[in-house]
């Protein structure tokens, strides 16, 4: 199967914080500094990030430095 076909998953904020142990101004505050990725916006209140980009961030140990 090749890149093109693999289906993406998405994750929102409630699940990457608690994946993190981190707040969500913490989160947002880390969106606006750009030291993660802008996530995608589906409408007004909500937004989603690509699954496997956060799960590499994850495990970054510089993440919560």
């Amino acid at each position: 199967m090749s890149a093109e076909n693999t289906v993406k998953s998405y994750i929102r904020t409630k699940d990457i914080v608690a994946m993190l142990s981190i707040s969500k101004s913490t989160w947002w505050l880390w969106v606006k500094q750009g030291k993660v990725p802008k996530g995608i916006k589906l409408g007004s209140r909500v937004t989603v990030w690509n699954k496997n980009e956060i799960l590499k961030l994850v495990s970054q140990p510089s993440l919560n430095a």
